[in-house]
């Protein structure tokens, strides 16, 4: 990943810092929210580690390894740290939630679940959201629905999310995820052999917030993707759609929809460095998956991707997200999540046949 190479170069110059280093980070984790694997886009094939192990196989895994060395070597124990609470908190696996001061700014270890944007929705919607969850209990349909149900019920009440993420979230979930199939959803107990393979990146900024290197990851991938409303405007400040005959006939050379593209990138290079810009676009995160998750559900329920010699195919024609995915980047992303859905779904048919099934 070119942010990992930056990041080689900074430090053959001595020039690194934690900065430089979370820039990294939030850079090798984004790769696997786009389905970046080593020869282009597609589907990520996930290892039984969990956390972020899913990108580029043992070689992405070894480029994560290097960067926990490196955030231990440039994250040492924090002094005003007197009673021990994150290197207990570490050891045991709790998921860290705040900052231990107003200027605390560490990059932190920690086995990250893969949820989405846990530490912003509630524990249901974190999971209802995740890709990874959709495709292997199958969100769309009631049966899959009804199995993450039964999933939350048996791992008891969580009405008071911050409690749960400090204490037992981790424990329920390498307890009763393997009962479902879900064997990678979070990181194993590390171990002397294993380490903390699999394990995440969280960076606190005092008690104004703290976000995984998934979540800025999702929030700045938002903001390229459909920008901070996800409904652009032309040179009178009114709205158009993609489609649109008038837009069309304004935008005849591109430049309106080119000049998007450029005041979105400079909105998302900025949000990398400033935590309130972040929390000021993260509406516009949840709101686009939870329309990949609309639009996707429709597509897979009304039958309406083609099965073709060569690819699958679905056109969005209708439904309230329509002008949100006139939007490549985020049509990409919904073509990710049905196409790993489908994906999980020829695995289990090929599985049935295998043992004699029809």
């Amino acid at each position: 990943p070119i942010s990992s190479i930056l990041y080689s170069l900074a430090e053959d110059l001595g020039r690194e810092d934690n900065n430089l280093l979370w820039q990294a980070i939030v850079g090798v984790s984004s790769l696997e929210l786009y389905g970046r694997s080593m020869t282009g886009v597609g589907i990520s094939t996930s290892l039984e580690t969990g956390g972020s192990a899913g990108w580029g196989g043992q070689r992405g895994e070894r480029i994560r390894q290097v960067l926990r060395d490196e955030v231990r070597r440039l994250n040492p124990p924090d002094p005003n740290d007197t009673n021990g609470e994150r290197e207990r908190g570490e050891n045991s696996g709790v998921i860290p939630c705040h900052g231990l001061s107003p200027n605390d700014t560490a990059i932190l270890l920690s086995p990250e679940p893969r949820f989405l944007l846990i530490r912003h929705w509630s524990l249901y919607e974190s999971m209802l959201h995740s890709p990874y969850l959709a495709a292997r209990l199958h969100i769309w349909s009631d049966v899959g629905r009804k199995r993450l149900h039964k999933l939350l019920a048996k791992m008891g009440n969580y009405t008071h999310m911050d409690m749960v993420l400090k204490k037992g979230l981790r424990d329920s979930l390498l307890k009763y995820a393997p009962m479902y199939g879900l064997d990678g959803l979070v990181p194993p107990a590390a171990s002397a052999g294993r380490g903390k393979e699999g394990w995440g990146f969280v960076r606190c900024w005092g008690w104004k917030a703290c976000l995984s290197a998934m979540d800025v990851g999702v929030i700045v991938g938002a903001i390229l993707e459909v920008g901070k409303s996800g409904i652009q405007t032309d040179a009178t400040g009114k709205s158009y759609d993609r489609h649109d005959s008038k837009r069309e006939l304004i935008d005849e050379d591109g430049s309106l929809e080119s000049q998007a593209w450029v005041e979105r990138f400079w909105e998302a290079y900025d949000a990398l460095g400033d935590v309130e810009s972040l929390k000021a676009a993260l509406p516009t995160a949840l709101h686009l998956h939870r329309s990949i998750l609309r639009t996707g559900t429709s597509l897979i329920e009304k039958r309406q991707i083609r099965h073709l010699r060569a690819f699958r195919m679905a056109v969005v024609r209708e439904g309230p997200d329509v002008e949100l995915f006139t939007h490549p980047a985020a049509l990409t992303k919904l073509a990710l999540w049905v196409g790993e859905a489908i994906a999980e779904q020829d695995r289990e048919q090929r599985g049935k046949v295998g043992k004699g099934g029809r």
